[in-house]
């Protein structure tokens, strides 16, 4: 599933199974990919997830966690709250980590848990 994102300039194509998550900076974001290639975005994480959940595509799964970040659920492998550490891996083996606090990362595993039915 792709996500055609476009300004005045620019036209960037997103392939969001390959996603890890996007990261907000500033007024732009920064697109991570598993393959560990990341992308500066003109637009802002709000732009990003209304984008993203615009497509209705049940394999693309998606959760704003904190200010900051919006991560590929269906990418996520590996939650360790001891290391604050969240592990994203794709189907041919490549991975990408990232710390996050364990507040955040409390939430995560709520959610892949069914614990918290909300989609942010």
């Amino acid at each position: 599933m792709n996500i055609t994102l476009y300004n005045r300039d620019e036209l960037f194509v997103v392939h969001l199974e390959s996603v890890a998550y996007f990261k907000a900076e500033d007024h732009f974001s920064r697109v991570f990919y598993i393959n560990g290639t990341d992308v500066l975005l003109p637009f802002g994480l709000a732009d990003i997830c209304e984008y993203v959940c615009k497509c209705d595509n049940p394999s693309v799964a998606f959760m704003r966690v904190g200010r900051s970040l919006f991560l590929n659920l269906h990418n996520v492998s590996h939650v360790n709250l001891l290391k604050e550490k969240l592990t994203f891996v794709d189907n041919y083996g490549k991975s990408v980590s990232l710390t996050v606090s364990k507040r955040l990362l409390r939430n995560v595993v709520a959610h892949l848990k069914g614990e918290d039915a909300e989609c942010e």
